[in-house]
């Protein structure tokens, strides 16, 4: 497992040398509904349905305990709380603030902290060129950081760490790839899943 980011700088103030980056993280993508419900069911009895009813009752209690002024804690996972922001009268009679509940804040259990703290972070690479004109030894070595984090790589999951890579150039190199005896198509043709092949499991 791997957690993705990048850098990124912010405007400076004149008169301050130093350059602030800061870390984003960069997400491979929105897990659905039905996407984690599958997950919540695989291994037990219960059905995709039974499933989506107990979230939606849980959803729907939440929301109604926040609404009534409630500080919610799940466990294992942590509290959740209403926010509310002021916002400056409109009317320039009205001396007091207009304040409204604008979200929800989350604050996660000391175990869920530590074992966030404890999954690696990559960081994407954004690159302008074709892969022709890219150092191999780097994508090799990117390739080779991504297997051994999750064992298994799709081109769709690789692309999320150089998206500035063309998807045919992409696909090209993950062909040469297995070619080399670097990688090893488990999956289909028209949808490879790779695995380190004989050259890469030495």
């Amino acid at each position: 497992m791997a957690i993705y980011y990048d850098m990124y700088q912010s405007p400076q103030p004149e008169g301050e040398e130093k350059e602030k980056l800061y870390a984003r993280v960069k997400s491979i993508r929105t897990l659905t509904t039905d996407e984690l419900m599958k997950r919540v069911i695989d291994g037990t009895h219960l059905t995709k349905t039974q499933a989506r009813f107990v979230l939606g009752r849980v959803v729907d209690e939440l929301k109604t305990a926040v609404a009534q002024g409630f500080r919610i804690h799940v466990d294992e996972l942590g509290y959740f709380s209403p926010q509310i922001t002021a916002f400056p009268p409109k009317n320039h009679r009205s001396k007091s603030p207009k304040v409204c509940a604008t979200g929800l804040n989350f604050v996660p259990e000391k175990e869920v902290k530590q074992y966030l703290m404890s999954i690696n972070t990559v960081r994407t690479v954004n690159m302008h060129h074709a892969v022709n004109g890219i150092d191999k030894t780097a994508l090799d070595n990117a390739l080779r950081t991504c297997l051994e984090q999750e064992q298994t790589i799709t081109r769709r999951h690789f692309q999320f760490v150089y998206p500035d890579i063309s998807r045919t150039s992409l696909c090209n190199y993950l062909r040469q790839c297995v070619e080399q005896g670097k990688l090893r198509n488990i999956g289909t043709k028209n949808a490879p899943v790779y695995v380190a092949g004989k050259e890469w499991s030495k």
